[in-house]
């Protein structure tokens, strides 16, 4: 009797294992539902959210990389020159020549940090929600923070997740994104990968062509000013 209990008992512990492991603890998420937990970080001001989605030094870095080869470029003119902030002219006169590798990467991590800075102080005051609240949040400002004195600082929407497509290990999708402060609509092509049971975006793609959409549309400004 008691070899019969054991065999019983046994097969119950298996049978509890088996059906255990059938039950997921929570459902993957898809890229899709990952992305709009981003736009959610953003109605809310929740940058710890916002963080968990977004690897905002990848994405970020990948965008000062093209930035710094703008200034670089620009700074090969006299007039690019002098519409720069002094500190930053003088920093990116000694790279102009491509030499002075430690001079671009203490560049980079400076800009890298003033725009993260920048991205984390929109989303934690609620500016980037379109309800920006009365008491200070975090510090805004710095070294570079006239880099970002005519940059939107308006609501931003996400109005459209298409194109999702999944390569390998990772994703791609394309978005549009409303910026109500400038009342303009950006496509945004974004690269993720995956991270647990969710997904992360980790570059945007499209980054340079961003950039001189943006540079263009600063000189338009300028020009009507």
């Amino acid at each position: 009797m008691s070899y019969l209990i054991r065999i019983v008992g046994a097969a119950l512990i298996w049978v509890v294992v088996l059906v255990a492991s059938t039950i997921p603890a929570r459902a993957a998420e898809t890229p899709e539902q990952a992305l709009r937990q981003v736009q959610r970080a953003i109605d809310t001001s929740d940058t710890a959210l916002l963080q968990r989605y977004v690897d905002l030094d990848a994405v970020i870095g990948g965008a000062v990389d093209v930035f710094v080869q703008t200034l670089v470029r620009q700074a090969s003119s006299k007039a690019g020159q002098g519409g720069m902030a002094p500190m930053l002219a003088m920093m990116v006169a000694g790279m102009q020549d491509g030499s002075d590798a430690q001079a671009a990467q203490a560049m980079k991590m400076l800009v890298t940090g003033e725009t993260r800075k920048f991205v984390l102080h929109g989303v934690a005051s609620g500016k980037f929600a379109g309800k920006p609240r009365k008491e200070p949040v975090q510090q805004d400002g710095g070294l570079f923070s006239p880099l970002f004195e005519g940059a939107s600082t308006g609501r931003k929407e996400i109005r459209s997740i298409t194109d999702v497509k999944r390569t390998g290990d990772d994703a791609t999708a394309a978005l549009k994104v409303y910026d109500f402060g400038n009342e303009e609509t950006y496509p945004v092509n974004v690269r993720l990968v995956p991270v647990g049971d969710s997904w992360r975006v980790r570059e945007v793609t499209n980054v340079k062509q961003l950039a001189d959409r943006v540079r263009r549309e600063a000189a338009d400004q300028q020009t009507q000013e």
